[in-house]
C-alpha cells in the first residue's frame, strides 16, 4: 500500500511539472501567420475553456489548461467570472453566455481577421435574435490576441462598438474595403484587403470615418 502511494505521489508530481511546460511550448508553436492559422488557435482556445466541464480539477490544472491560450491577466477574468469549487476541485460548468468565453464565431467570411505585426484582431457581427431564451440585440463580439514573450495569447475580449473602434485607426496590416455599422457589414463588399504596411495608407483607397460608420472606398 505505501509503495502504491508513493507511484501515485511521484505520478502527481510528474504531472504537475509537466503540465505548465507542455503549456508554454504549445504557446511557442502558434505562428498565427495567416487567417487560417488565427481562427485555428481561437477554435483550439474554445475547447480548452469548454474543457474545464467535464470534471473537478486542480486549479493549478486548470490555469496549464488556459495558459497556451490567455495571457494571465485574462485568464484571471474568465476564472473569476466562470469558476465553481466542486468537492475537492473547481469546474466551470457551461453556459451560453458566460463572459470572457471565445465568442461563438462561425468561422466562415462572417468572421472577420485583421492582422498586426504585433496584435490580431477578430471579430463578427451577431445578429438579432429575438425568439426563445436566447433574444438579443444585433451586437459585435470580438477577441484581441497579443503577441507576449510567450507566444500569441488571447488578451481582450471586445463587445459591441469596440472592435469598429479599434478598426477605424486605420493602423491594420489588413482592412475591410466596405462599410460597415449597427446592422452589420454590407454581404456585397469585398473581404478583408491587404495594406502595404502596417501605417501606411492603402494604394488606391481612402478612409472616411463618421459617427458610427467607417468606409473604405476607391480614391
Amino acid at each position: 500500500m505505501y509503495i502504491k502511494e508513493m507511484i501515485i505521489l511521484s505520478a502527481a508530481a510528474i504531472l504537475a511539472f509537466m503540465l505548465p511546460k507542455a503549456g508554454a511550448e504549445a504557446a511557442e508553436d502558434h505562428a498565427l501567420e495567416n487567417r487560417e492559422e488565427v481562427l485555428q488557435f481561437l477554435e483550439s482556445a474554445f475547447e480548452a475553456q469548454t474543457s474545464l466541464s467535464e470534471e473537478p480539477r486542480s486549479l493549478e490544472e486548470i490555469e496549464a489548461v488556459l495558459d497556451p491560450y490567455f495571457t494571465d491577466s485574462y485568464a484571471s477574468l474568465f476564472l473569476q467570472e466562470n469558476l465553481s469549487e466542486e468537492g475537492n476541485g473547481n469546474i466551470i460548468y457551461g453556459t451560453d453566455f458566460g463572459l470572457y468565453y471565445i465568442p461563438f464565431f462561425e468561422f466562415t467570411e462572417e468572421t472577420k481577421v485583421v492582422i498586426d505585426p504585433g496584435k490580431i484582431l477578430v471579430f463578427e457581427y451577431f445578429p438579432a435574435m429575438n425568439e426563445g431564451p436566447t433574444a438579443y440585440a444585433g451586437h459585435y463580439e470580438g477577441i484581441r490576441i497579443e503577441k507576449t514573450d510567450s507566444g500569441w495569447k488571447v488578451a481582450e475580449w471586445l463587445y459591441d462598438e469596440a472592435p469598429l473602434n479599434i478598426l477605424s485607426s486605420a493602423t491594420s496590416d489588413l482592412v475591410y474595403k466596405g462599410s460597415n455599422d449597427r446592422t452589420g457589414f454590407s454581404r456585397d463588399a469585398d473581404n478583408l484587403k491587404p495594406m502595404a504596411g502596417s501605417v501606411l495608407p492603402v494604394p488606391g483607397l481612402t478612409l472616411s470615418c463618421s459617427d458610427k460608420r467607417l468606409l473604405l472606398m476607391e480614391a
